[in-house]
């Protein structure tokens, strides 16, 4: 009885805590995930550096080159092989002085042998003389392996800013995007209004038909425009999936928090920073840098190799004898004529060196292009939208003394619904002008050499 009397009264407590606590748990939860899946433009950026297939392939790159001078380096270092051999002889010798004298070089009649026979060999082979260096010291193969792990780095470092200046560019065109269906929505619903207006009165017989037949096709033109921004959403939002290194059908909710633009320092300043930080121009540098080791490994060819070799054998015929041997010498290869062939490669490396070197010249100028015109963008979208605020709040007061009007019977509906049309299509402009200016502020970025996230 007691037990029951329990009961009774806990389950309303119980009920009580699942419809007044359980609500305000889920709705919590709920609010807590939907901050974590807001994409702010720097978690883009980091997301896509770690995931991006073309950001991988060059860290791949820069990964196998480094193996490269690995491997370069530890050519030069002494090497030590062994060689061994089993099997079964049977015949006479076979050099060209047995075969013509019929007796070895050791002067003893040839005869045939058979038998069965094992023979092992040690070769050790130090190498002093290589490519012109002396062990391995500025050998121009491990210099231009060097090189060429420096100019995958910068390559890695130069796609990964221009990867945040795409997803930088990808995530504010969203963002407009997304202003542009917030403003056609709020546009929709004042030409509903307008429309409701105009056929109330049409059938009070205050209207013309006209006018109402302008009220439908201006509000048939603003569905047009915001299915237009809507259905833009799904394209703009695959290709920032994609350049993320996602699944183009991921749904990313994005939000501006965070986006800040600093002033601009003078243009020489950035035409200096350019020079010192971009990427191309490292890369280039170490192009000539391969070109020139290139032509040092050309020249090599016409210098002495010189290396000490030490070679020890054994062999046995699986019976009572055995046979040691032991040889230690200094190698010698050195050419001496080859009709020029080293020294016309030479020249051609030469000329290679000329062409990185004149690429070079002409990167720089296109970089100090490239800061100017950056420049230029951001102080012409400045003065755009001082421009265009001034051109809304015109819009503003000519709408509104329009409507002031229309209430009055003192001027038209089409007349009404083009100047607030003109305030919509004002602000447009103005929002458009302000992401723009976001824009060329990531393309200064990336003129000199920055990223979103570096300049934070």
């Amino acid at each position: 009885m007691a037990k029951a009397i329990i009961t009774r009264r806990l389950f309303p407590s119980v009920i009580f805590i699942f419809a007044v606590l359980m609500p305000s748990v889920y709705a919590y939860s709920a609010g807590s995930r939907s901050a974590g899946d807001l994409w702010t433009l720097q978690r883009c950026i980091g997301y896509a550096i770690r995931n991006n297939p073309d950001l991988q392939s060059a860290e791949a790159a820069m990964a196998a080159s480094a193996y490269d001078l690995s491997y370069q380096r530890k050519l030069f270092l002494p090497r030590l092989e062994l060689n061994a051999e089993s099997g079964y002889l049977t015949g006479r010798p076979t050099s060209p002085f047995a075969t013509v004298r019929g007796v070895t070089e050791e002067g003893l009649r040839s005869r045939t042998a058979s038998g069965e026979f094992a023979i092992g060999s040690l070769t050790l082979t130090i190498p002093i003389v290589k490519e012109g260096s002396f062990f391995s010291k500025n050998a121009p193969s491990i210099k231009k392996s060097e090189s060429q792990n420096l100019l995958d780095k910068s390559t890695y470092e130069a796609k990964k800013n221009a990867l945040a200046n795409t997803i930088g560019s990808s995530f504010i065109e969203l963002l407009k995007n997304k202003e542009d269906v917030k403003a056609a929505e709020e546009h929709i619903k004042s030409l509903k209004l307008d429309h409701d207006l105009a056929a109330g009165k049409y059938r009070q017989q205050l209207l013309s038909k006209n006018d109402l037949l302008i009220s439908e096709v201006k509000l048939a033109f603003g569905e047009q425009e915001l299915a237009s921004a809507q259905n833009a959403t799904p394209r703009i939002m695959a290709g920032l999936a994609m350049n993320m290194g996602m699944d183009p059908m991921q749904k990313i909710d994005i939000t501006d928090k965070g986006f800040s633009t600093r002033s601009l320092p003078p243009l020489d300043a950035l035409k200096a920073a350019a020079l010192a930080n971009r990427h191309e121009i490292k890369e280039q540098e170490m192009r000539i840098s391969i070109a020139q080791e290139e032509q040092r490994l050309a020249k090599s060819q016409l210098y002495p190799e010189v290396s000490i070799i030490a070679d020890g054998s054994a062999s046995s015929d699986y019976r009572a004898r055995s046979n040691t041997f032991f040889i230690g010498m200094v190698h010698l290869s050195m050419p001496l004529f080859e009709f020029g062939a080293t020294r016309a490669n030479v020249r051609s490396k030469a000329l290679l060196v000329t062409k990185e070197e004149k690429t070079l010249q002409s990167v720089k100028g296109t970089i100090v292009q490239d800061v100017i015109g950056a420049y230029a963008k951001i102080h012409n979208w400045e003065a755009d939208i001082e421009t265009k605020k001034k051109a809304v709040e015109q819009a503003t007061e000519f709408a509104r003394l329009m409507r002031a009007q229309f209430d009055q019977n003192l001027t038209s509906l089409s007349s009404l619904m083009d100047a607030e049309y003109t305030l919509y299509a004002s602000r447009k402009a103005l929002s458009d002008a302000k992401y723009n200016l976001r824009i060329a502020y990531l393309e200064l970025l990336k003129s000199t050499g920055q990223s979103y996230t570096s300049a934070k």
